[in-house]
């Protein structure tokens, strides 16, 4: 299907395939450049995640290295000099990508390794390509993640919940309140996919937020959990240089927008950032009430997919 790795899959999957690749990641990729120079080498494709802002994108760098055929060490000594090389000051990469034809097992436990002994904020991922053909058509591309970080894992290790550890191996994921976000928004994740949600979500991370895409990088779907505050909400956030003029845009169908959804807060709240929000008094500290939380979650995520999605896309 693809002749050569760097002039022929390398563009298509910058361009074609970073849509599904995201899907199964549960990342929403946007790439910035192919073939970036890491010193006297050439990183595959250099990208961040949408929603972040511009200043922002140097925080959540993601390398990704593709390979034909089987893995080999190589390409293993490539992703660790690219992960570490990018980024102002060579402060590195945030996920590092790892796509192949085929994982040979050492080097699918070498990605397991990477990510049990990597600070929280640094994951790995071993992704296998496949292609599909059923009959006579036209063979189609796949990705299938072999090796995945485990959030829930990584941050019951580096914090538990009672007492402290012997070691505090990253000040970001080393308190409680770090853990009860990681598995709040994997619990909720879980009960999307169960019921085959509309919407897309990214990995689950250690803040009171959850971004869900809608096509563009400066607006997005958010979930929303206030512990301290005692509320969860939904809301379509819109980070930009000018977030007024994206928000009277959408304001101009408020009428059936609101006929959908019940009434909305319309605010800016700061020259690069405005949100359309709906949320609802209930604890999240609360896990006995979490089954509620989650279903009221899905279905206004459902609700706002379907009434914001399409307008978005169009702005």
């Amino acid at each position: 299907m693809w002749a050569d790795e760097a002039r022929n899959f390398t563009p298509w999957l910058a361009k074609h395939g970073v849509s599904l690749l995201s899907d199964e990641l549960g990342v929403d990729l946007k790439i910035l450049r192919i073939e970036h120079p890491v010193g006297r080498f050439s990183l595959d494709i250099l990208a961040t995640e949408s929603g972040v802002e511009e200043k922002d994108e140097h925080e959540y760098l993601i390398i990704i290295e593709n390979q034909f055929g089987s893995t080999n060490h190589d390409h293993l000594g490539k992703l660790l000099t690219y992960a570490s090389g990018v980024g102002d000051e060579n402060q590195g990469a945030k996920t590092v990508i790892w796509i192949a034809e085929e994982f040979k097992e050492e080097h699918r436990r070498a990605i397991e390794w990477l990510n049990q002994i990597s600070q929280s904020s640094v994951r790995f991922y071993g992704v296998q390509l496949e292609l599909y053909r059923i009959n006579d058509s036209a063979p189609a591309p796949a990705f299938n993640v072999l090796v995945r970080p485990n959030e829930v894992l990584r941050a019951r290790r580096e914090a538990p919940s009672k007492g402290l550890p012997e070691s505090l191996i990253d000040p970001e994921a080393t308190n409680e309140r770090n853990l009860f976000y990681i598995e709040y928004w994997t619990a909720f994740k879980t009960y999307c996919v169960d019921r085959g949600a509309s919407f897309r979500l990214q990995s689950p991370r250690p803040q009171y937020w959850l971004i869900s895409p809608l096509g563009r990088s400066n607006v997005f779907m958010s979930f929303l959990a206030a512990r301290r505050d005692k509320w969860i909400g939904c809301e379509i956030a819109i980070r930009d240089a000018n977030p007024s003029e994206t928000l009277l845009k959408l304001k101009q169908d408020q009428v059936e927008i609101e006929a959908a959804l019940g009434p909305l807060k319309w605010e800016e709240i700061s020259p690069k950032f405005a949100k359309i929000q709906l949320r609802t008094d209930i604890p999240p500290a609360d896990k006995n009430l979490w089954p509620e939380q989650h279903k009221w979650l899905y279905e206004q995520g459902e609700k706002f997919y379907s009434v914001f999605a399409s307008r978005v896309q169009a702005l």
